[in-house]
């Protein structure tokens, strides 16, 4: 829901346009924030990860504009990752399946694929 909301928003003329760059930061900054949080619980980071690689696999116009932030978000991935214990195997394949997202939706900017 919320990547269809910036996707339909993206488009937006002036003001209304919500801004992809600041809400891909915001995302990543919220999946790193550290698991024992009070801010984290509830999934938070596992939804943000979940919203990141929808974004970036929704429709090609996204797709260009997060390119410039795949470094960060497979950062992002790779340290979920490693900070993902025993207990959260959910937060582990949600890392995993974002980072794939980025790298298909990546290698259709470079191809120039039409479509999402």
């Amino acid at each position: 829901c919320i990547s269809l909301c910036l996707a339909l928003g993206s488009s937006l003329p002036g003001n209304l346009r919500t801004d992809p760059y600041t809400f891909v930061n915001k995302m990543l900054e919220i999946s790193n924030w550290n698991p024992r949080s009070k801010m984290a619980a509830g999934g938070v980071r596992l939804a943000a990860l979940q919203v990141v690689g929808r974004v970036c696999s929704l429709n090609i116009d996204l797709a260009k504009r997060t390119a410039p932030y795949a470094w960060e978000i497979l950062q992002c991935c790779h340290k979920g990752l490693l900070s993902g214990g025993a207990g959260e195997p959910g937060h582990r394949a949600a890392c995993v399946k974002t980072a794939c997202c980025v790298v298909i939706s990546c290698r259709k900017v470079a191809s120039g694929v039409r479509g999402g």
